[in-house]
């Protein structure tokens, strides 16, 4: 399987991800939901244990520590936006991850920023506008034409979207530790790469120490998780199965291609989740929706040129 297929299945398992962990949390507190979620995605890579090396380095452990770190930063941010906005506007503002990736790119994997980036940036920022303007403003009269344009801007001052763009933020990381820890030489560190299987394992041991951890100081620990396991535990398993299935197929094209290509092709599950998740959930505008999602895809495109 070439690279394009492993990242085109990963957007399709994502896509599948999204929509199980919405119906997840309209049963569960998101750090109840995240911490058993977890707990599930490292029992079901137990089996595979025998597949995973863990005679790694001291930087390696501790560049798959941080990686799961701000993973799981990531995750509380995004998870909490989705339990309070709908799949089908938050799916399409995660395309932003690109737009941190790059950046994050030109100064960690000495990636050049060429023009046809500031087109792919423009798209984004396009596309974004577009999904958050507030067709209930429109109306006659300058004032009423005025806020109907400005509404984007005004938007995202709200709380749930600064989440967004906090875990976007942190995913962008996160995919710069990726592949640094599966491709070490792209920064010219001479270390033995890290395969697939073993930093799927060791991220989900990590996450599941990282997420009980806050669960405990923060919430109610292990009453949580019983909890959550008796309210919500096969919506949650599932979420878990198909994640795991995502990162694995992700993992495998992240050794293959630029990480950009990789990233573009995976953020297609945007689109698949706002399209079916929206349905799904009786959102409104979807169409417009994905219009929207399609001009930031086609800004991602453009990105990983």
């Amino acid at each position: 399987m070439n690279w394009f297929m492993f990242a085109f299945m990963a957007a399709i398992f994502m896509a599948a991800y999204h929509i199980i962990r919405q119906k997840a949390l309209s049963k569960e507190h998101v750090m109840e939901y995240l911490t058993i979620y977890s707990i599930f995605c490292f029992i079901l890579l137990l089996p595979f244990v025998s597949q995973v090396d863990f005679s790694q380095p001291i930087l390696m452990w501790i560049l798959i520590f941080f990686k799961s770190l701000v993973a799981c930063l990531g995750f509380v941010f995004i998870s909490k936006a989705y339990k309070h906005m709908g799949v089908s506007l938050v799916a399409p503002l995660a395309l932003l991850t690109p737009l941190f990736f790059l950046l994050i790119s030109v100064f960690f994997l000495r990636e050049d920023l060429k023009a046809i980036h500031f087109g792919g940036i423009s798209l984004l920022l396009i596309g974004t506008y577009i999904l958050e303007i507030d067709h209930s403003q429109a109306g006659p009269g300058f004032k009423n034409k005025l806020q109907h344009l400005l509404s984007p801007f005004q938007v995202f001052r709200g709380k749930y979207y600064h989440y967004i763009l906090l875990a976007t933020f942190f995913f962008s990381l996160t995919i710069t530790f990726d592949k640094i820890i599966l491709v070490p030489d792209v920064i010219g560190l001479d270390i033995q790469a890290v395969d697939s299987m073993t930093l799927l394992f060791l991220f989900r041991m990590f996450a599941v120490l990282i997420f009980f951890t806050i669960l405990s100081f923060s919430y109610d620990g292990y009453k949580g998780v019983i909890h959550g396991v008796k309210n919500a535990w096969g919506w949650i398993a599932l979420a878990a199965l198909v994640f795991n299935i995502s990162d694995y197929f992700y993992f495998n094209a992240m050794t293959l291609a630029f990480a950009a290509l990789v990233v573009s092709v995976k953020r297609l599950s945007a689109f698949f989740t706002t399209l079916v998740g929206g349905e799904i959930f009786h959102e409104k505008n979807l169409l417009h929706k994905s219009v929207a999602s399609l001009v930031m895809i086609g800004g991602v495109v453009l990105l990983s040129i």
